[in-house]
């Protein structure tokens, strides 16, 4: 039994183990140093072990794609040459003979060279050379023999090819393509009779060319019937302008002056001047007038004008200054004073009179030239009538008359596109010539017998070596018992086969009584349990056995760890059973699920995953006892250590010193501990177990685990001290390998462990 000195050992050991993990995992991660020479070198020995392998299939790759091309109706691709050359468009106006613009441009350039592709590939034109050559040919056309015509005779090889199908085959392939840096094009199609295939390319370029003419001919006509009709169609717009015109100028006396100077705008301009100086006039008058009623300026100024009025105030004047001296001397009833008043009496009235007139003189020449602007006024809104008149007519007249001249030029320009358009249409050009015309080709370009065989001899090598490499990676995996044993010189505890699936009769039984198919039964994970008579329950027995009672009497280990190189290799499974066999014999046992990245013990025995092995590591000392770990399970000697949950860091969890001290009190109170581990290569934790275990079992299976993941585990397990007791073989295929030697008739009757 392995001995448990102190935490402080069991710290200093996982300390080890991480050191010599990271080492390892380092060293098989690098990518340079000495290790590709060696594998280049064990790649090349692989290769010359399997020599002969490589040559016979590589060989077989050869023959096979020879006898391929025997089957491949042989093709002969002919092929002519067309020039495409440019039409000078500038011809009689050639590039306005056609309505659609653009038409008839087939000038060498690269969109009108892809046109004329697309057109050569057309359907259309493929189907009348189709009609052509099947009408034009003879009788003897069809398939020709070439040079292995006699070999397949000899092999009973039969290329059904008739002659439709050899034209059929040359429509299918018909292809047009140009010839970089110059006009030209080349046509080609493949066949399986080489006249066919000259004769359909021939044919094709014939019926493009025609077709081309035929096109451009039919252009030309068309357009040369649409001047006609449009020929008349002005001719007779022309005559009904000129009539419409002609109409006008007799219902109007004839007579048009020029829309610059017209009679009437003339008088409406002498009109326009002369009310402009009335109304200039009128309003000198009317300043007067109203000035003079007023008694304003205005009426000052004219009086002091007039010669009369000045000769009467001058009269006036001095008879005033007479009165006033002899006033100072006589009184007015003297004879003298009144003599002297009816003087300036009379002269007053004079002067009153004159101003009189003169104001009658103002209103009268004010009235006479108000009547004149009326007059002028009115005179100048008839004229203004009378010359809109005349211009309406004379816009009418113009309108008329330029309808009449665009209708002849119409007419002209078109008159000249008639004769061109006729030219053209008896004088038809075609820019398309056959340089180079197809012959019947005398040797077929498919199957080529070089290109096949040599893919064939690649074909055959790549499988080959594919071969080897497959064959050598499965003799690599462990395929049959006594395959582990000799490579680690180990003892192969157990041989678990696998379990067959469920009969059909019993599935269909289950539908109607689902009873019958329970999932707990029909687990391969209790198979101990629930198939106790089968021989994979007998297999686990067996394993109990060798471990029970090892050899050279070899105490049976308490404390054991159960791994595997990789995952899915069974090893959860192979550990509920050993725990249930060992149980089923009357020993008190635990199974501590250690797998805290992927726990699946506590649902593979109905157990809830609380206060298991994270927590307790977790916790304080005296936190949690080691029977507050202990979960029972639903058989009897049987309890779990679940995993618990898990943590945020599972290193630390299976690094702590108490892990060392729960698995010491599990060995005091139960006869065996057994541990559920991860896979032990990329992960430290299952090494650590391994220190703290009487031994170690690596699960393997059969058909998967690679001998250099084997020895990879052997070699940690070494490194560390851990004592790797044995191994058992899980899921083996009795039938598949070896069956005779190990018993497949008896095995094959049961079945899996997974």
């Amino acid at each position: 039994m392995r001995r448990y000195q102190s935490d402080d050992i069991t710290g200093r050991a996982i300390a080890t183990v991480n050191t010599d993990s990271v080492r390892l995992l380092g060293a098989a991660k690098s990518p340079g140093g000495s290790s590709q020479p060696h594998e280049l070198i064990q790649h090349a020995h692989l290769l010359l072990r399997n020599a002969p392998w490589i040559v016979l299939l590589t060989l077989g790759g050869g023959l096979t794609g020879f006898f391929y091309m025997l089957t491949q109706t042989p093709g002969y691709r002919a092929s002519t040459v067309i020039e495409i050359q440019g039409v000078n468009e500038a011809f009689m106006n050639l590039d306005r003979a056609a309505p659609q613009g653009g038409v008839g441009d087939y000038g060498p350039n690269l969109i009108n060279i892809q046109t004329q592709l697309k057109l050569i590939e057309s359907p259309s034109l493929i189907a009348r050379t189709v009609a052509n050559v099947r009408s034009n040919r003879s009788a003897d056309s069809g398939p020709r023999e070439d040079r292995y015509s006699d070999l397949r005779s000899l092999l009973g090889i039969k290329l059904a090819t008739t002659a439709e199908e050899s034209l059929e085959m040359a429509a299918k392939t018909i292809a047009a393509r140009p010839i970089a840096g110059t006009r030209l094009v080349e046509i080609s199609a493949d066949s399986s009779d080489p006249v066919t295939a000259a004769t359909f390319v021939n044919s094709l370029s014939e019926e493009f060319i025609t077709g081309t003419l035929r096109a451009r001919t039919s252009g030309v006509l068309t357009t040369s019937k649409w001047v006609d009709q449009q020929v008349v169609v002005l001719r007779n717009e022309l005559a009904l302008a000129e009539a419409k015109l002609q109409s006008f100028v007799r219902g109007n006396d004839g007579v048009f002056a020029s829309p610059q100077d017209t009679l009437a705008e003339a008088r409406l301009h002498q009109l326009k001047e002369q009310q402009v100086a009335i109304q200039a006039e009128r309003m000198a008058k009317q300043a007067k007038f109203e000035a003079n009623s007023a008694g304003g300026v205005g009426s000052i100024a004219e009086l002091q004008n007039d010669i009369v009025l000045q000769s009467l105030e001058s009269e006036k004047a001095k008879i005033k200054l007479r009165w006033n001296e002899l006033g100072t001397k006589l009184t007015p009833q003297h004879q003298r004073m009144v003599t002297l008043q009816a003087q300036l009496d009379d002269i007053q009235t004079q002067i009153d009179t004159r101003r009189a007139g003169i104001a009658a003189k103002l209103r009268t020449e004010f009235e006479a030239v108000q009547r004149n602007e009326a007059l002028l006024g009115e005179a100048y809104r008839k004229q203004t009538n009378r010359a809109i008149g005349e211009t309406a007519k004379t816009a009418t007249y113009n309108s008329l008359k330029r309808e009449a001249e665009q209708a002849r030029e119409a007419l002209s320009a078109m008159l000249q596109q008639q004769r061109q358009t006729g030219i053209l249409a008896v004088l038809p050009t075609n820019n398309i010539r056959i340089v180079d015309a197809a012959s019947a080709p005398l040797i077929a370009f498919k199957p080529r017998a070089s290109v096949l065989v040599g893919w064939g001899l690649v074909s055959g090598f790549m499988i080959a070596v594919i071969f080897a490499f497959a064959r050598d990676k499965v003799r690599q995996r462990v395929h049959a018992p006594g395959f582990v044993g000799d490579i680690l010189d180990l003892p192969e505890i157990a041989i678990i086969p696998s379990q067959s699936p469920v009969p059909w009769s019993r599935r269909i039984a289950a539908r109607a009584n689902p009873l019958l198919l329970d999932d707990a039964a029909t687990s391969v994970e209790l198979a101990s349990h629930y198939q106790r008579s089968t021989h994979l329950a007998e297999s686990f027995r067996g394993a109990l056995g060798s471990l029970l009672f090892g050899e050279g009497g070899r105490k049976a280990p308490k404390v054991i760890v159960v791994t595997s190189p990789r995952k899915g290799e069974g090893k959860t499974t192979v550990t509920s059973n050993l725990a249930i066999t060992l149980a089923q014999t009357g020993r008190r046992v635990v199974l501590i699920d250690a797998d805290l990245r992927a726990p699946r013990m506590h649902s593979i025995f109905g157990a809830e995953n609380n206060r298991g092995l994270a927590e307790f590591v977790a916790a304080a000392e005296g936190e949690i006892r080691t029977a507050d770990v202990i979960h029972p399970t639903a058989y009897e000697m049987l309890s779990l250590v679940p995993a618990g949950f898990v943590p945020a860091n599972i290193s630390a969890t299976v690094c702590s010193p108490r892990l060392a001290g729960l698995i010491r009190d599990l060995s005091r109170i139960f006869d065996t501990v057994i541990i559920d581990t991860p896979p032990v290569l990329g992960l430290v934790d299952t090494r650590i177990f391994s220190r703290l275990a009487d031994g170690v079992i690596l699960v393997v299976r059969s058909g998967m685990t690679e001998a250099n993941d084997i020895l990879a585990a052997r070699d940690l397990f070494r490194q560390d001290g851990a004592p790797l007791i044995g191994t058992i073989l899980n899921d083996w295929k009795p039938s598949s390998l070896d069956g005779g030697r190990y018993g497949a008739s008896y095995y094959s009757q049961q079945g899996p462990s997974k």
